[in-house]
């Protein structure tokens, strides 16, 4: 109403030099933001001391729409790759190691959604903890390597984060993260660096029983150019070259079989060989090839 009858909607107060855009941005409500901003009200206007509609924005965004998740302004604007309102935040003296409920940090944050400026700033200016883990113990190289953000991951290595850090959850370490999604050149990078390349999670699995499954031939041949256990069992009794075989991943299981991995290791569930495997999963190639295989020794 008052719009309507031509209120001034620049006016502001004389103690703080607060406008209208500015009372209503510190109380989140958007609607009216609204209706200033498209009837032109001035959004670069500053107070008394200095403070944009923007950054009190930033300031005094309450937690009213995450209040049951426990997000903060930080947080929010790190997992939305929001770069200018984050350094705002961390200039006004946000804490940037504020988790939310479920332990997620925001750097956690930003390194899962690849925000790379904003991993660059929470670590050069603000020494934020770069090995903080979550509610289920995942770290943020951890999430990095799965989510195949490379340049976050050289980032991390090299201000010292902790390359074998495992999950809580499933024991999955960086090195198995890598190898399971097929980073390639991150793999490669932290077997450089010296990451426990034998690792297994909580069921047994070793990196190169889960870069087999997932048919990731470049990163097996990397492991075992480096010297990883290729029989090596699961908690099941699955050694890398059963399950190449009852996945149909034919040049892993002749790498496999070069490098004199044990084809007649049977399983401790069913007792099934990898021969077994491949014929239940009608892999006639890798069959074909294991018998020629033992017909050569």
């Amino acid at each position: 109403m008052l719009l309507d009858i031509g209120a001034d909607y620049n006016k502001c107060d004389n103690d703080r030099g607060w406008s209208p855009v500015m009372s209503a941005l510190s109380e989140g409500h958007t609607q009216i933001v609204r209706m200033l901003l498209e009837l032109g009200a001035d959004y670069n206007k500053c107070n008394n001391d200095g403070c944009s509609p923007i950054k009190i924005a930033c300031r005094y965004w309450t937690y009213r729409n995450s209040k049951d998740v426990g997000w903060s302004p930080v947080k929010s604007a790190c997992s939305e790759g929001h770069t200018e309102i984050v350094r705002m935040l961390l200039d006004i003296g946000a804490d940037y190691n504020k988790c939310d409920n479920d332990g997620w940090s925001p750097v956690m944050s930003a390194c899962s959604e690849g925000h790379t400026e904003i991993v660059r700033m929470l670590f050069s200016d603000n020494f934020a903890d770069y090995n903080k883990c979550n509610n289920d113990g995942w770290s943020p190289v951890n999430f990095a390597c799965s989510k195949g953000q490379t340049e976050i991951v050289r980032m991390l290595l090299d201000i010292g984060a902790d390359y074998n850090k495992c999950d809580s959850d499933r024991g999955w370490s960086p090195v198995m993260s890598a190898c399971s999604e097929g980073q390639t050149e991150i793999v490669r990078m932290l077997l450089d660096i010296g990451a426990d390349y034998n690792k297994c999670n909580k069921d047994g699995w070793s990196p190169v029983m889960s870069a087999c499954s997932e048919g990731q031939t470049e990163i097996v041949r990397m492991l075992l150019d480096i010297g990883a256990d290729y029989n090596k069992c699961n908690n099941d009794g699955w050694s890398p070259v059963k399950i190449a075989c009852s996945k149909g991943q034919t040049e892993i299981v002749r790498m496999l079989l070069d490098i004199g991995a044990d084809y007649n290791k049977c399983d401790s569930d069913r007792g099934w060989s990898p021969v077994m495997s491949a014929c239940s999963e009608g892999q006639t190639e890798i069959v074909k090839d294991v018998v020629r295989h033992r017909s050569r020794l």
